[in-house]
């Protein structure tokens, strides 16, 4: 036992001597909670699940972070604000949207922002931001400002609003960001600038998957769902699975889904739908992309629907505006479409796009291979220029108006664009959870297996399904349980198996709404023989300097076991055998370079030996 304590307390001194330290914050309770067992107080240490913080800005006041610190912020809901990010390396997960939450319930007037990202290779993960409200300059929620290589995966940003500033989330300071999952949405300034996010100023290189930009709206600025601003070309912008929806904009620039001046973006297999420049003027334009001044884009197989300018403005989907632009680019500007669909788009002057010049510069717009569904009156493209050229290949014969469009041929495209993209999420959308879980639980009694769970509320809550599991990582349906449908209370469910197998079972929980959408909630261990899964003998724990999980074991003969490696949802990911010396008292797993951090179960497993325990990767 001194053997393996001494070996623990020399592989936590050295991964400490590393800079590498896991810590926890959690709120005052328990429900939900994916990383930690103890309630959050801010007079624990936060550097174990049991011991967790109460807020992350104790946490931060209260430690000196180091690369490849790792901060996991368990389900809850939590009021920080004004958090500088300048250490490089380091990584704060939440538990996802749905569960970790930072709301700050409009406690200032202009004044509070969640965090600032300064540091390089930082990663933000898991959490829902709301109702933050900076005003002072900058973004409403997070600033990103010369930060490299961040990460941001998974984070919703929505119903953040009447900030001054500028939109939700601000990337400039020559920044290199991937946003990967969640979105800004409902973000709706409706008299101020704001909205979804801004990319301002020079070299900044920023890339959005499977994102979301919907419900915003700003009546200060251009591009209420996306704002990009350069003044020399050199800011990249890459979106790709993307989704822009529902977005207003009340300015005579418009674009209610993206503006760009002076930078390159590329977008795939996106949609813009529903988009609208509203400005009450006679020049609004781009419902859905409104083109300054140095602006190329290039968009493929992306689909342009129901977008719209009011009054008489220009370009229902697409408009080229040669406006200037304090901070914005100079020169021609390029718009290159391929495999794209464009239908039900509105606007007085050219209903699917519109290109215009301001005679000093060119406008361009190269169409292949693009469809578009004719609308009831108006043309579908518009060159309002000589200098403002339209060159149409293999995308039939769409209506147009203007010298400066020409056609390659008229040929039918042969393919139409298909894209991928997130359903809608926020506030704005009334959509809400099909359940809220506070618990899962399960026990041994009797030899028999206590299975029970808990519900906040319900919305169109058809039924669970309990599966049940063994450590070979197979699943097999136990039981179907009728859910309420709708409700507001708190409703307990229990379920007994009378048939677990010896050893540690895995029971999952998922549930099925009425539109037969599935979603898997949890996933539980419970031993059939009613002890600890612990052996008091033995121990496990995460060396980051071999990427190896360490077991202390003590051991009074040579004897091998099965090692199997599961991750939360039950799945196993690894096996293998170990040999235990008993002269050794101590061995390394070597894992492979595909293990993600996150929490996994380490189970060991023989005749006379079965151990269980759970252990976190966090390797940066």
């Amino acid at each position: 036992m001194l053997v393996r304590l001494l070996v623990f307390v020399l592989s936590f001194c050295f991964a400490q001597s590393l800079g590498a330290t896991t810590y926890y914050v959690n709120d005052g309770s328990l429900l939900g909670d994916l990383y930690c067992i103890a309630q959050g107080n801010n007079a624990n240490s936060g550097t174990s699940s049991s011991a967790p913080k109460a807020s992350l800005t104790n946490l931060l006041s209260s430690v000196t972070l180091m690369s490849g610190d790792v901060i996991y912020v368990d389900a809850g809901t939590y009021s920080d604000a004004n958090l500088t990010l300048s250490t490089n390396g380091i990584s704060i997960i939440g538990a996802g949207p749905a569960k970790t939450k930072f709301d700050n319930n409009y406690a200032s007037s202009d004044a509070n922002r969640l965090f600032t990202v300064t540091g390089d290779n930082v990663v933000l993960q898991g959490f829902y931001v709301t109702e933050y409200n900076r005003g002072t300059g900058g973004a409403s929620a997070i600033q990103i400002d010369g930060a490299l290589n961040l990460q941001v995966n998974n984070v919703l940003c929505d119903d953040n609003k009447q900030g001054g500033g500028s939109s939700t989330i601000v990337v400039t300071g020559a920044s290199t960001v991937t946003f990967n999952g969640g979105g800004s949405s409902c973000n709706a300034h409706t008299s101020i600038a704001g909205g979804g996010i801004n990319i301002e100023g020079r070299s900044n290189n920023v890339t959005f998957q499977n994102y979301l930009f919907s419900g915003n709206n700003k009546s200060v600025q251009a591009g209420s769902g996306l704002y990009v601003i350069c003044d020399n070309g050199s800011t990249t912008v890459t979106v790709n699975q993307s989704l822009f929806s529902d977005n207003v904009n009340n300015t005579s620039v418009g674009g209610g889904g993206a503006f760009v001046t002076g930078a390159t973006v590329n977008i795939t297999n996106s949609c813009f739908r529903n988009n609208e420049s509203g400005a009450v003027s006679s020049s609004n334009s781009g419902g859905a992309i409104s083109v300054g001044r140095g602006a190329t884009i290039n968009i493929s197989n992306c689909t342009f629907t129901a977008n719209f300018v009011t009054s008489s403005g220009k370009g229902g989907a697409i408009a080229m505006n040669p406006v200037s632009i304090s901070g914005g680019g100079s020169g021609n500007s390029t718009v290159n479409l391929t495999t794209c669909t464009f239908s039900g788009n509105t606007a007085a002057s050219g209903n699917h796009i519109y290109t215009d010049t301001d005679f000093s510069n060119s406008g361009i717009v190269n169409i292949t291979n693009c469809t578009f569904i004719a609308p009831t009156s108006g043309v579908s493209i518009r060159s309002n220029s000589s200098a403002a050229t339209v060159t149409i290949s293999n995308s039939g014969s769409p209506s147009t108006s203007g010298t400066a469009v020409s056609f390659v041929n008229t040929n039918s495209p042969t393919s139409l664009a298909s894209p991928t993209y997130p359903v809608l999420q926020g506030s704005c959308y009334g959509i809400v959870l099909p359940i809220e879980l506070t618990d899962f639980t399960g026990y041994c009694e009797n030899n028999l297996t206590m299975l029970n769970w808990t519900t906040a509320s319900e919305h169109h809550n058809d039924y669970f399904k309990l599966e049940h599991g063994t450590d070979n990582g197979m699943f097999r349906t136990l039981a179907i349980v009728d859910g309420k449908m709708n409700s507001t209370e708190r409703t307990d469910y229990s379920y007994t198996d009378h048939y677990a197998e010896p050893g540690l079972n895995y029971y999952r929980l998922s549930q099925t709404d009425v539109d037969g959408h599935e979603s898997v909630l949890k996933t539980i261990t419970v031993d059939k023989n009613c002890f600890s899964g612990s052996d008091s003998d033995m121990s496990c724990w995460y060396d980051q300097q071999n990427n190896s999980v360490g077991i202390s074991y003590l051991s009074e003969h040579r004897q091998i076991v099965d090692v199997k490696i599961m991750n939360l949802t039950g799945q196993l990911v690894e096996t293998t055998q170990l040999v235990m010396e008993p002269t050794d008292r101590m061995a390394l797993i070597k894992l492979s370079e595909t293990f993600s951090n996150g929490m996994y179960f380490l189970i060991l497993s023989n005749n006379s030996i079965r151990f269980s325990e759970k252990f976190m990767i966090g390797r940066f």
